[in-house]
């Protein structure tokens, strides 16, 4: 029978050893990736230059970062030895009485969440944090150590098989992408095949409404926030609204245009998406997103989507942002300038032909994957509470 206790039953403040003139290893907080080699995540260092004050963090200790309420804690296991942010607490863990992976997981149950974001004080956006004597008033359940051995066996095993079909849909992106380059090549890059003209002439960029004679204050319309468009091209649109509601302050598009986010880090993450089953085939969303709309005969969605979408497009974009750190976009005069060879249209059909067939795999593997994880979130439920 499972017993309860607090996680400062568990915890103890780790002895803090300062970086100083020793030679460790960087290491990384992620949202979802837990602790890990800044320069394999990375490929460059994010740290400060001066990192003399960083926290030397043992393997097997408990990180506490922020925003807590986003799960931001894990136990370290990328090395032997590293340093992290001064700012991060640190904590040995009673390996006696609780196995650390089983805690691990506890410390993200729906649960411990839910307390997390019941004890927030207002902290700013992205340090999010709660007062310690909170955290070490948290609740844990600790079985018998063999069940915390088979819970954590259970849920790593249904970690793997998540894991396996987002593999699966990437390696489909992937396949996609790497076509583009095959037929049309490097976006931005010179080619005598076809005519070099500006993005700007290949389709309507942020298409006006007043154009458009379906709207009138009745109609029902998609409305589409930032939060339901991926980085993977997908869209959520079963949000509706009438267009009296959203008229103003809102970026209008309709059925196959395509939603280019222009404001960091959504366009540096890859969020875009082709529209499409709008309500009435009209969507409104997040003044935040640029609109490209396909010009008949010239251009075809999906050769302007896969295009936008290349990691060579986005950085070429990164590099020409405006605005202030946090606040910076893509200017439309960036999008309207950009040079492409335009493809002819039966080559940019035949393109669209192999992306559609492609796409239809990916149904079946979003159920699956979805299965999956609502499966972990009743366990993560029946475990923990």
């Amino acid at each position: 029978m499972a017993a309860y206790t607090t996680l400062g039953s568990l915890i103890t403040p780790a002895e803090t050893v300062r970086c100083g003139s020793g030679k460790y290893p960087v290491l990384s907080m992620t949202m979802y990736g837990g602790i890990v080699l800044q320069r394999e995540r990375f490929k460059k260092s994010l740290a400060s230059i001066d990192q003399s004050d960083y926290k030397v963090v043992r393997r097997g200790q408990l990180v506490v970062g922020f925003p807590i309420d986003e799960g931001v804690l894990y136990f370290q296991e990328a090395a032997d030895e590293g340093i992290m942010s001064p700012a991060y607490q640190v904590w040995d863990v009673n390996t006696a009485q609780i196995y650390p992976d089983y805690l691990e997981l506890c410390l993200h149950s729906p649960q411990s969440m839910q307390y997390y974001k019941d004890k927030l004080r207002g902290t700013t956006a992205r340090r999010r944090s709660i007062p310690t004597a909170d955290l070490l008033a948290l609740r844990i359940c600790i079985p018998d150590m063999e069940t915390q051995r088979r819970t954590v066996t259970v849920l790593n095993q249904l970690d793997l098989f998540i894991d396996k079909r987002r593999q699966q849909l990437a390696k489909l992106d992937e396949l996609v992408k790497s076509r583009f380059i095959e037929l049309f090549g490097v976006p931005g890059a010179k080619s005598d095949q076809w005519p070099r003209m500006s993005l700007g002439d290949c389709c309507i960029l942020n298409p006006k409404k007043n154009l458009d004679t379906r709207l009138v204050p009745e109609l029902n319309v998609s409305f589409v926030p930032m939060s339901a468009v991926s980085e993977d091209g997908d869209m959520e649109v079963s949000e509706t609204r009438k267009y009296e509601d959203v008229k103003t302050g809102f970026t209008y598009f309709a059925d196959n245009d395509i939603l280019f986010a222009k404001i960091t880090p959504c366009m540096e993450n890859g969020k875009g998406a082709i529209a499409g089953k709008l309500i009435n085939g009209i969507g409104f969303g997040s003044t935040e997103f640029h609109v490209l709309r396909p010009i008949q005969n010239k251009s075809n969605p999906y050769w302007l989507y896969v295009m936008t979408a290349l990691e060579s497009f986005r950085t070429s974009a990164k590099a020409n942002m405006t605005g202030s750190a946090g606040q910076k976009r893509v200017p439309a005069s960036y999008l309207e300038a950009y040079q492409v060879s335009l493809p002819p249209m039966e080559l940019q059909e035949q393109f669209a032909s192999f992306v559609k067939q492609t796409n239809l795999s990916k149904p079946v593997i979003r159920q699956s994957l979805d299965q999956l994880e609502t499966l972990k979130k009743s366990l993560m439920q029946a475990y923990f509470s």
